[in-house]
């Protein structure tokens, strides 16, 4: 019996890390909406994150901080970083020289390759009811948003996340 439990447990933990979010040191990676994947979170280069087609903006690193699931989100072509998100919904996401502490949290419930950005200023990080995170805005910026219940339907990882 125990050896039974011991093989379920490891295959358990092994069908979990195929779906966890695994970032590679040095890498970049693409942000898309969830709702339309030929949409990109980018830094033009103005104060707010937009959202657009595919180009050299679109191209993030996210740096891993001292607290687990935490990164910093850099901007490969501007080298700026995303800023906290407003603890009130709809304020646009800005950018700013100084990094930022985010959590990237998987959020299966949304689909395969779903994930919610917030910054970690927010007492609640963990995408239940009334999480501050990311969402799209339809004049194509990036808003803060309050999740509903569940998940906050936030910009999804793209690949190749």
């Amino acid at each position: 019996m125990k050896k039974n439990l011991l093989l379920l447990f490891a295959v358990l933990c092994s069908v979990q890390s195929m779906f966890a979010l695994t970032i590679e040191s040095g890498q970049y990676y693409t942000i898309a909406n969830r709702n339309d994947v030929n949409l990109y979170v980018k830094d033009t280069g103005v104060d707010i994150i937009q959202m657009g087609a595919l180009d050299d903006a679109c191209f993030w690193q996210l740096i891993a901080t001292a607290n687990n699931g935490c990164y910093y989100l850099k901007n490969k072509k501007t080298g700026r970083y995303a800023q906290q998100c407003s603890t009130s919904a709809e304020v646009n996401v800005t950018m700013g020289d100084s990094p930022v502490e985010y959590r990237v949290k998987e959020c299966p419930a949304e689909g395969t390759d779903m994930f919610g950005l917030t910054s970690t200023n927010q007492s609640n990080c963990e995408f239940t009811a009334g999480c501050i995170g990311w969402n799209w805005k339809g004049d194509n910026t990036v808003q803060t948003f309050a999740a509903a219940a569940g998940t906050n339907p936030a910009p999804s990882g793209n690949s190749p996340w």
